[in-house]
């Protein structure tokens, strides 16, 4: 821990005084250096997801005053500061009002999560009524907002789960089927929810050896249309950026 100046208010920025922040994945990596393209020079202030209170406004800015509570993923990148302190500068366009029915805590951990998962499924697949929608990992951070998003949409989504406790979860967060994967081969729950067709969109946040997998899980109509219809946002596959481990046939967030 060290004294760092109070950032100063810019043109079209906002300066927020910090209530939480949340620790994702690719906060891991860069603190890890497995992303120097996009990392801030170390030392560094970290991670992205913050909420908080409107501080200042800078020039330019209608949208915020001083005491609004707000929430943002907005900085922990190169050439931006983040949110592991007590004020954190970020451009207004990103921040946006904190619902009154979230608490802090609660805020900090959504902007991420859901950009992700709502830039895969709502403004790439355009998900919608009568499709079939199956998300793997649906509990984890992406997929738990995955599973809302789509049945939002209006599509029958189904999850894949290690556990009755996770697909229970996914359930009561929306999913209309659980498949416990450790149980069922992909063959066997293809045939058994589609009759063999395949799901319409497959929304991997696992990667690996699961990235394969997704390939019989797609409908062939799906594949003919769109050969790229599938999303993996795998955390060490993408953020690596290595040619052994980033695929890119695939629609990555």
């Amino acid at each position: 821990m060290t004294e760092v100046p109070k950032p100063e208010v810019i043109p079209g920025h906002v300066l927020i005084r910090v209530a939480a922040s949340s620790v994702n994945p690719i906060d891991i990596k860069i603190r890890q250096g497995f992303v120097k393209g996009v990392a801030p020079d170390f030392p560094a202030i970290l991670h992205g997801d913050v909420a908080g209170v409107v501080e200042e406004v800078g020039e330019g800015v209608t949208t915020f005053r001083p005491g609004d509570e707000v929430y943002a993923c907005a900085g922990g990148f190169k050439g931006t500061g983040g949110a592991r302190a007590d004020y954190m500068l970020a451009d207004a366009a990103l921040v946006a009002r904190k619902p009154r029915s979230l608490t802090m805590r609660e805020a900090a951990a959504f902007p991420l999560v859901s950009i992700t998962a709502w830039q895969a499924l709502i403004d790439r697949d355009n998900v919608r009524p009568g499709q079939n929608v199956l998300i793997h990992a649906a509990t984890g951070g992406v997929g738990h907002i995955g599973i809302q998003l789509a049945k939002w949409a209006g599509a029958t989504v189904y999850t894949t789960g290690s556990s009755k406790d996770k697909l229970q979860t996914g359930k009561e967060l929306g999913a209309d089927f659980g498949i416990k994967y450790r149980e069922e081969t992909v063959e066997e729950y293809v045939k058994k929810y589609t009759n063999g067709n395949g799901f319409d969109v497959v929304f991997d946040t696992v990667g690996g050896d699961n990235l394969d997998r997704c390939y019989q899980n797609q409908s062939k109509a799906a594949w003919k249309e769109d050969p790229f219809h599938m999303h993996a946002i795998a955390e060490y596959d993408i953020i690596e950026f290595s040619p052994t481990k980033y695929d890119p046939r695939f629609s990555c967030c």
